[in-house]
């Protein structure tokens, strides 16, 4: 069974949080997302909220894109804003993978039998250049864990902690622990529990 679950925070002082989150299931399959809209404050919350309602909305078609194309389409959707940079992560268990594309500085930590990242292009979404986004994919397995989080978020370091703790504290516990003091922050965490 996928467990996924997210938290964000604005930089502290300000009430608009331009990082966001979102996971949705369809047909077996989660899409697990970060996106952090450019800069702080309310631009930079209408961009990543915009980001999120296009991506909930694309899963619910048929035949909705592939990881790429997911980023492809926000890109022509977030012209806009101001823009933002996003990781999304498509995690098929029945196939026992997970397709990553990311632009951007956003970051994925996929916990496992062994550790590892999975990396962004560089590039925007919504700006004048079109990014060129590339699929990663990994193996996803039963007791692995995977963490996309925005640049406002240190890399995790208590990767023993993070499997240990309850599926619905992971996320608020790297809000907590890692969020950097300068920068709103979002996580999203896919995991693999056994029942």
């Amino acid at each position: 069974m996928i467990v996924t679950d997210g938290a964000s925070r604005p930089k502290p002082g300000e009430r608009a949080c331009g990082d966001a989150w979102c996971a949705v299931e369809r047909a077996g399959v989660h899409l697990v997302a970060v996106v952090d809209g450019l800069g702080h404050g309310p631009e930079a919350a209408l961009a990543a909220g915009l980001a999120v309602e296009h991506l909930r909305r694309l899963l619910e078609e048929p035949e909705p894109p592939p990881v790429d194309g997911l980023l492809l389409d926000l890109h022509r959707v977030l012209r806009a804003t101001r823009g933002a940079v996003a990781g999304l992560a498509l995690v098929d268990p029945a196939a026992g993978c997970v397709s990553y594309a990311g632009v951007g500085n956003t970051e994925v930590l996929l916990l496992g039998a062994t550790s590892s990242r999975l990396f962004s292009r560089s590039g925007m979404l919504g700006g004048a250049r079109r990014p060129r986004p590339a699929t990663q994919r990994a193996a996803f397995a039963p007791g692995a864990r995977l963490v996309l989080y925005t640049d406002g978020v240190l890399p995790p370091d208590g990767k023993d902690e993070l499997r240990r703790l309850p599926a619905t504290r992971r996320a608020r516990f790297v809000i907590t622990r890692w969020a950097r003091p300068a920068d709103d922050a979002a996580v999203a965490i896919a995991c693999w529990e056994s029942g």
